[in-house]
């Protein structure tokens, strides 16, 4: 399924194989560095670039989802980012379709838990097979991160970070540095909140497609983070 995907924001698939046991995706190779190496490297990045990296995954995702595949394993390590800012997403060798038929058949078994539990939504830790809304979930967990430099969800095990994503109400960002726009806020919020929502299926990509225009709204701003927060609260 992955291999039928041909987007600008996504790193080619051209097959899945198995060597001795070993799975392995054969991909197009592109040059740059994860979004996890950038972090690592250089902390935060600036409001601005972490919203064009988001806006781009955004558009990945959305090409996806219309294409009925969800990647399920969103994070910053499945990111590439080159140096003139082109972002791709990553590694969807553990991607599965919305709608199983006979020419679609999901990658693990029913039931499997599968992902990162830091980017993981609630409803995946508590064995759901996970929907549109689960990838949107991860990528405002992602951008999150991107702005603040940590997963707000991270604990020292896997099965701390899962009781975190499950109880923890993550701090505003605009609490942790008073140059973060406030209304930045609202659109992490809305990532979150759409496990919760009945939103589904075409109705989720319209709601996808909102975001990603309030986010090139963003991109295009060479102003202060006043400036910023005008053009998110227009949103």
């Amino acid at each position: 399924a992955a291999a039928a995907l041909v987007h600008p924001n996504i790193v080619a698939v051209h097959a899945l194989e198995e060597v001795e046991g070993q799975l392995f995706i054969v991909s197009d190779y592109v040059p740059g560095r994860t979004a996890r190496e950038r972090l690592d490297a250089g902390g935060p990045l600036p409001v601005e670039e972490a919203i064009d990296v988001a806006r781009q995954v955004a558009e990945g995702l959305d090409a996806a989802h219309r294409q009925g595949i969800i990647h399920r394993d969103l994070k910053p390590e499945n990111i590439l980012v080159a140096d003139n800012r082109a972002t791709r997403i990553l590694d969807f060798g553990i991607a599965r379709t919305i709608t199983p038929g006979p020419e679609r058949q999901r990658l693990t078994a029913a039931g499997a838990l599968v992902g990162t539990p830091g980017y993981m939504a609630p409803e995946q830790l508590e064995g759901a097979p996970g929907d549109v809304r689960s990838d949107l979930f991860a990528l405002g967990t992602v951008l999150y991160e991107l702005v603040s430099g940590t997963n707000p969800f991270q604990g020292k095990t896997s099965s701390t970070t899962a009781a975190r994503v499950l109880t923890l109400d993550p701090a505003p960002l605009s609490t942790l540095n008073p140059l973060f726009p406030p209304a930045l806020d609202a659109i992490v919020a809305r990532y979150r909140a759409w496990m919760a929502d009945e939103v589904v299926g075409a109705a989720a990509n319209r709601l996808l497609g909102a975001r990603v225009a309030s986010l090139e709204s963003l991109r295009g701003r060479r102003a202060s983070p006043g400036s910023v927060t005008t053009a998110l609260a227009a949103e």
